[in-house]
Order: C-alpha cells, then sequence, then structure tokens
C-alpha cells in the first residue's frame, strides 16, 4: 500500500519482506537518489497492529490515533464538519461518530 512517500508491504514470512526491502531501497537509491529512513523502515507482526496515516489498524479493527481526535476537536466548525465526520465515519466505531454528532449539535447552538 502507498500514498504519497509512505507504504506497507505484507509478506507471510520476513524472508519475502527482507528480499522486498533490498529490492525497493536499491530502486529508492539508484533510480531516484532516496534511501529510506531508517526510524520508520521496521518489520512488525500484523497482530500488534500498525500506525499510517494517523490510524492504528489492527486485524480486528481500526481507530484514529488519539493526537488526530484531538486535532480534529480543535480545528472543527460548521465549514469543515462534513469532512470529520467521513473521517470519523471511515475510521471509528458507532460510539465515536454518535460523541461526534452531540459535539457537532453543541459547537453550533
Amino acid at each position: 500500500m502507498r500514498y504519497g512517500d509512505d507504504w506497507l508491504c505484507f509478506a507471510k514470512n520476513r524472508d519475502k519482506l527482507e528480499y522486498i526491502r533490498q529490492k525497493a531501497s536499491a530502486f529508492l537509491q539508484h533510480e531516484l537518489a532516496l534511501s529510506l529512513n531508517p526510524k520508520v523502515d521496521h518489520f512488525q507482526p500484523t497482530y500488534k497492529g500498525i500506525s499510517y496515516l494517523g490510524v492504528d489498524i489492527w486485524p480486528t479493527g481500526k481507530r484514529l490515533q488519539p493526537k488526530i481526535r484531538r486535532r480534529v476537536r480543535q480545528r472543527f466548525n460548521s465549514r469543515n464538519s462534513a469532512s470529520y465526520r467521513a473521517l470519523i465515519l471511515a475510521h471509528e466505531n458507532k460510539e465515536r461518530l454518535k460523541e461526534f454528532d452531540w459535539s457537532l449539535l453543541d459547537r453550533l447552538e
């Protein structure tokens, strides 16, 4: 999966991931004169979940990261409420969506 300069790679075994990492690193270095950021270049079992583009993702579900939820609350206004509601709807459970809808009503009064 890729978004901008962020990407994720999934494989059933570590050897396959290492092979993909080496190929990707070589391509980035030789073709684009770029390198992988060692701070975020790592292997992790999917059962532990991943953080990607402000969303925590597990095999059983997903949620917005707390810092993203705080940012939504801080920046929320009547002009951007539809966009933020769609973000909540896409990545949170129904209970969080209800909380958002109530906070929307409180702010609009």
